[in-house]
């Protein structure tokens, strides 16, 4: 399980790295006092990571991760990434409730919202031809 992997002897705690190619590795580190491991997996300027227990489960998790197709890693970033912004922005609205953030997204959702409500209404109109209201 080892053998490609490289420990940092100068590390404060059990800590390990698997170079790929440059920026492209795999990192894990023992959190002091346990047996949990942070492993990470790096592509270029965007990672993966994750805490599980156990060094040869988080070699093993940040290998299968490396092994993903760039697609599905990709994906995976994306939505963390999407996560993350969207943590932002409630933030920002929690402290700054009249700030125009992503104004293109809020107009893009504001006429989505408009639009449903024009078919609701269209839809409501319809239903209503031809009844007897007598």
């Amino acid at each position: 399980m080892h053998e490609d992997w490289k420990q940092n002897l100068k590390a404060e705690t059990d800590q390990w790295d698997r170079i790929f190619a440059e920026r492209t590795y795999c990192h894990v580190t023992q959190y002091s006092g346990s047996d949990s491991y942070c492993w990470q997996t790096a592509r270029g300027d965007f990672r993966l990571a994750g805490v599980i227990r156990g060094r040869d489960a988080a070699m093993r998790q940040a290998e299968e991760t490396m092994a993903l197709p760039i697609d599905e890693f990709n994906r995976r970033v994306t939505a963390e990434l999407i996560d993350d912004l969207r943590k932002i922005e409630r933030d920002i609205m929690r402290l700054s409730p009249a700030t125009d953030l992503l104004p293109g997204y809020h107009a893009g959702y504001e006429a989505g919202a408009a639009d449903v409500k024009r078919r609701i209404a269209a839809a409501i109109e319809l239903g209503g031809e031809g009844h007897n209201t007598q």
